[in-house]
């Protein structure tokens, strides 16, 4: 893994989905691979090598960004929905 960011993203959110550049992950291999980064940076730190801290937590960054953006598109999705029928609920 080179310690430089080259090129798009390795991680972004589609609707209210996470992409990769593999194609779509589930939410719980998201947070796999966040722990897997989180861990990284630690031990970066560890061996006193910033190349890999720096590369880990903005790769780290971009997925957790992704899979928030993603929950909260779903949650949007599903807004109306729900409103609609806690409406029907308490009025109906």
């Amino acid at each position: 893994m080179s310690p430089h960011r080259t090129g798009p993203l390795a991680y972004w959110h589609s609707g209210g989905t996470v992409e990769s550049r593999l194609g779509p992950i589930t939410r719980t291999r998201a947070q796999q691979l966040l722990q897997f980064y989180a861990d990284e940076v630690l031990a970066g730190f560890d061996r006193g090598d910033p190349a890999a801290v720096i590369f880990c937590a903005r790769t780290s960054i971009d997925l957790a960004e992704a899979v928030l953006v993603a929950d909260a598109w779903r949650a949007a999705a599903d807004g109306p929905k729900f409103a609609r029928y806690t409406k029907l609920r308490r009025y109906g």
